[in-house]
């Protein structure tokens, strides 16, 4: 039997099992790409529990994903206090932050579908 549960489904079941989670919502730059103040319409996109951190890398703070911390590996192989570690104490610091576990939502641009069309 297939399991057709739409984006919101997922999103309330994963609320319901993990109460305790923060959610941060992940929104398109296609959804807010101006300077305006105006409100936006957006959909409800996928989601999913996931470990993060928010790590400032070249002087930006980047959100990186506990499942693909890549940007922050090489970042971090990169920087002068850590020339002289292997790939693998690197690893070893980046699996060893404080990555925060929570529920991600991706808010993506509106289908219009809540209209009916």
């Amino acid at each position: 039997m297939v399991n057709l549960m739409t984006d919101t489904e997922k999103f309330l079941q994963l609320i319901k099992d993990n109460p305790t989670l923060p959610i941060v919502p992940l929104v398109g730059s296609e959804i807010v790409a101006d300077d305006g103040y105006n409100y936006w319409i957006a959909s409800w996109g996928d989601s999913e529990v996931s470990e993060i951190i928010s790590y400032k890398i070249y002087g930006n703070d980047t959100l990186v994903f506990k499942d693909d911390p890549d940007d922050l590996f090489e970042y971090l192989c990169g920087e002068e206090e850590n020339e002289n570690r292997s790939d693998d104490e690197i690893r070893d610091i980046v699996n060893g932050l404080n990555w925060k576990k929570v529920i991600v939502v991706y808010i993506e641009e509106s289908s219009n579908d809540w209209m009916g069309e």
